[in-house]
């Protein structure tokens, strides 16, 4: 169906690649001339080739039908790519872009660059709107190809709408495997939420697309924390369930109730009710250590009752005996007031005689001191030339003598010197005062035409008619010349102080000017502000400025400027109660915030509590301000409301901050407790297993520990109790091979018994040696398996062994030492080879199997043929004993069913499980727990 379009762009652009613009032939014309066929043309010289960049420049003025042709032909992928640019809507483009009818067909065929550009394309003509996205969207979820042109479109709402179509998980992990682009592929991973679908897919999208493997691995470690965080409330539910049956069995004490308080926060606290069951037991618990509180407490109301009815009887007692000696202590009390009264009369008589003298003697001292202290300064004030000082001084004297019946002798001396001296000054004041006042001309005089500042002159010029005037009181005589002598003087010292006067005034007239100027401008803000909406801020600005421009023009005449000020405050007082006005409306708004505030720091919800302050401090900011004596209790009642809030919510997590300071304290106690008890030797096996079980429900009762230490502790507890576990196990190392070592010596101490009588030793050396075999018998701690009976049986034997044959009892040993050699892989001695060939040779008849294959019981059993072989001639028993010991040396060690603290290397148990389940857990890294796994 394609032959004719093809057919018809060979044509095209053979021809238009003749008319290349740029190509210089001469100017001929290489279009086929009329009358002439295709015949002629094939002998002509054909034209050059076009270049590529010359053809795709040609596609834009190139016809649909040959852009389609060229997209869909078999040139280079720029050249298609080029005219897939220019492509329409239609089956071409669709075909290219895999969505055509033919797109199953023609999709391996067509380069991945062409599909990339078709695609392309196809969501450029949807973002122009040349395609109604509606109707390319219906069914678009069910195709990838579709998926892939909505991921290019500008708009990443359209593709969220198709895959929001999406219901299928499976159909969604599909386009997360196989979807063209990463943005595709994140999209299909965020909508998917099925377990099952996300444990599958994790696997297959690892190491294709690693942001949604991320994603998809986020969603797998969210739904293995809701799991997890499942599993721990119920083991938490059950711990402390568990923790109150304990405490119900326990008998009343101090610490009972405060307990029961904590535990009884701890069950409340769960983050979520466990399970019915648990749930069931707690109730009862707690309904248990209920009552033995009840019963304590009605046993504490019959004791304080009996207590009370025994404190009321002694008080009724107590009481009587009380009135009694009340009744005592008021009769001696009324006599004893008696005599004082009499005696407090007698007394105040006495008392008040001797008042009253005092006081005379006080008063006539008192004036005396009087007047020896005016008469110094009346001294004083005749020194000075005061006399009109003194003569008051002297006539306040005559006053304070009216209280004085006498003078004592050196007052009255005092006082007629005084009159004296006043006497003589006031003959004298005339005369001086007559040099000083032609002083004071001369220096008024040599005022005149002084060139000093206007103001400190005028400053001098008053301080001498201060002094003129002050010399001349109380003088009679005439001095009229010397007055107008002065006044002359004066007048012409004080004229450069008029024109600086004079100055001044023109200033403060200047200053009242510029006052004026100010109460106009500030009228017309007043004026400004009446004709259109109050600026708050204006009036604000010009209440804090024009106060201090006023200032700043002074100093003004009083009497000139005192209506301008009047004025002006006027203005300012108006403007100032409009201003106020503002500040009630914005405290009244204030008011209502606060009221909101309060009403807030009610609610228990601290969080809706914050967030409601949170938001009113955003509205308070919006609100104007307050005048300035409210606005400071405003804000401070409403901050402290606020602050109520805010301390509501750290109160609740100071609260449980101290229960995880609590559980942490608890935890480190409980694991320095096990770091001491691992620093000590280890204790009897079953007792340390108990003790390890109550340590870790000791820790499981802790509860919820800080998050920045819960890791920190647990790894510290696991490992101090590691530490117990690897010295138990070291321990029970020791003690097996203690044991072993005290069996084989409770045999050397019988061979050497045995031997003693075979020789027939003294009565008492024997008696001896048997003494000290059942003295280390009696004295060992622990004893392999059968090791005890078979020591104390040889000893038994010992005695009904007396004509034993020794050589029997050293083929005996040798053959125990090729056993123990055998089962050790150990190479026998040269002379005792033939006798271990022998022995094999009949284990091989006897169909007992390899040596090798033996397990504990061949060495334990070896052990205890060894001491029930008794002992052969010293020399040789040593040197068999030697043998036997190296052999033993080289047992196996026990398995750790039998000893659970065997073989412990300390390791951190969890350490260890993570090094165990490493590569099990790696491959499904992600999974959710519980989910299916295929």
């Amino acid at each position: 169906m394609i032959f004719a379009p093809l057919a018809k762009t060979i044509d095209y652009v053979g021809q238009f690649s003749i008319q290349v613009p740029g190509r210089d032939d001469a100017g001929a014309s290489h279009r086929p001339q009329r009358g002439t066929g295709v015949i002629p043309r094939l002998f002509t010289k054909a034209p050059p080739p076009p270049t590529l960049a010359e053809r795709i420049g040609a596609l834009p003025a190139a016809p649909a039908d040959v852009l389609a042709a060229t997209a869909l032909g078999i040139d280079t992928e720029e050249l298609r790519v080029a005219a897939v640019q220019l492509l329409p809507d239609g089956e071409p483009l669709r075909t290219l872009a895999g969505l055509g009818s033919a797109a199953d067909g023609d999709a391996a065929a067509t380069p991945p660059a062409v599909r990339h550009a078709a695609e392309a394309r196809l969501a450029r003509l949807i973002d122009n709107g040349a395609i109604e996205f509606a109707a390319f969207a219906a069914g678009a979820e069910l195709q990838p190809q579709a998926l892939a042109v909505v991921a290019l479109c500008q708009d990443p709402e359209r593709l969220r709408e198709v895959l929001g179509r999406i219901t299928d998980q499976r159909t969604l992990a599909r386009v997360v495997v196989d979807g063209r682009s990463s943005h595709l592929r994140q999209l299909a991973a965020t909508a998917i939420d099925d377990p099952a679908v996300l444990g599958d897919l994790i696997r297959e999208v690892r190491g294709k697309d690693k942001t949604a493997y991320r994603i998809i691995q986020q969603k797998c470690d969210a739904l293995t924390a809701v799991y997890r965080h499942a599993e721990e409330a119920t083991r938490e539910g059950e711990a402390v369930a568990a923790t109150l049956e304990r405490h119900a069995t326990k008998p009343y004490d101090v610490i009972y109730g405060a307990t029961l308080e904590v535990l009884t926060q701890r069950w409340s606290a769960l983050a979520s009710r466990p399970l019915p069951e648990i749930e069931e037991r707690g109730r009862a618990a707690l309904e248990r250590c209920r009552e033995v509180i009840a019963v304590h407490d009605r046993e504490l109301a019959r004791q304080a009752a009996e207590h009370a009815a025994r404190e009321a009887a002694d008080r009724e007692a107590r009481e009587a005996r009380e009135r009694a000696g009340l009744a005592e202590q008021q009769r001696v009390a009324e006599q004893a007031e008696t005599d004082a009264l009499e005696s407090a009369a007698a007394a105040a008589a006495r008392e008040a005689e001797e008042k009253a003298l005092w006081e005379r003697r006080a008063a006539e001292e008192q004036a005396q001191r009087e007047i020896a202290g005016l008469i110094r300064l009346a001294r004083e004030a005749l020194k000075a030339g005061n006399s009109r000082k003194a003569a008051r001084f002297r006539q306040s004297i005559e006053e304070a003598a009216k209280a004085v019946a006498a003078l004592p002798v050196p007052l009255a001396k005092s006082l007629e010197q005084l009159d004296g001296k006043l006497n003589e000054l006031r003959q004298w004041k005339d005369y001086v005062a007559a040099p000083k006042r032609i002083e004071l001309i001369e220096e008024m005089e040599a005022l005149a035409g002084s060139q000093e500042e206007p103001a400190a002159l005028a400053e001098r010029i008053r301080a001498l008619q201060q002094e003129w005037r002050t010399i001349n009181k109380g003088i009679a005589s005439d001095a009229s010349a010397d007055t107008e002598r002065f006044q002359h003087a004066y007048q012409l010292a004080f004229k450069p102080c008029q024109e600086y006067f004079a100055a001044q005034a023109a200033e403060r007239r200047k200053h009242l000017a510029q006052r004026v100027t100010i109460l106009e401008r500030l009228k017309a803000v007043e004026l400004s502000q009446q004709a259109e909406p109050t600026d708050h801020t204006l009036l604000l600005q010009v209440l804090r400025e024009a106060p201090r421009e006023w200032r700043g023009h002074s100093p003004v005449d009083g009497d000139a400027a005192r209506p301008v000020e009047i004025e002006f405050h006027r203005v300012m007082d108006r403007l100032r109660k409009r201003l106020n006005a503002w500040y009630e409306a914005n405290e009244k708004d204030k008011q209502a915030l606060i009221a909101q505030a309060r009403q807030l720091s009610t609610l228990d919800d601290s969080t809706a509590a914050t967030d409601g302050v949170k938001r009113l401090q955003s509205l308070w900011k919006d609100t104007g301000p307050a005048s300035r004596e409210h606005s400071e209790r405003l804000w401070t009642e409403f901050r402290a409301l606020c602050d109520a809030a805010f301390k509501k919510r750290e109160q609740a997590y100071a609260a449980q901050s101290v229960a995880l300071g609590a559980a942490k304290v608890a935890a480190v106690a409980l694991c320095e407790e096990v770091e001491r008890m691992a620093a000590t030797p280890a204790t009897e096996r079953a007792a340390a297993k108990a003790k390890i079980a109550e340590w870790r429900a000791a820790v499981a009762a802790l509860g919820e520990l800080p998050r920045g230490d819960a890791r920190g502790l647990n790894d510290r507890f696991e490992r101090a109790v590691s530490r117990y576990e690897a010295g138990l196990a070291q321990q029970d190392r020791q003690d097996a091979e203690s044991a072993v070592s005290n069996l084989v010596a409770a045999a050397r101490h019988i061979g050497a018994y045995e031997r003693a009588l075979a020789r027939r030793a003294e009565q008492g050396d024997c008696d001896a040696l048997r003494a000290a075999a059942e003295a280390f018998i009696a004295a060992v701690p622990r004893w392999p398996k059968g090791g005890l009976a078979a020591a104390k049986q040889a000893l038994a034997r010992a005695t009904a062994s007396l004509d034993a044959d020794d050589g029997a009892r050293e083929r005996t040993l040798r053959m125990l030492c090729i056993r123990c050699e055998i089962l050790s892989s150990t190479p026998t001695p040269a002379e005792d080879e033939a006798l271990r060939r022998e022995y094999q040779l009949r284990l091989l008849m006897q169909s007992m199997g390899q040596a090798a294959h033996a397990d504990d019981r061949d060495w334990d059993a070896l052990l205890l043929e060894w001491v029930a072989a008794g002992g052969a001639p010293p020399a040789i028993h040593e040197a068999l004993e030697g043998r036997f010991l190296r052999c033993l040396a080289k047992r196996p060690a026990k398995s750790s069913a039998a000893s659970p603290f065997q073989h412990h290397d300390g390791r951190d148990r969890r350490a260890e499980r993570e090094r165990r389940d490493g590569p099990a857990r790696s491959g499904d890294r992600g999974t959710p727990r519980g989910s299916p796994r295929r």
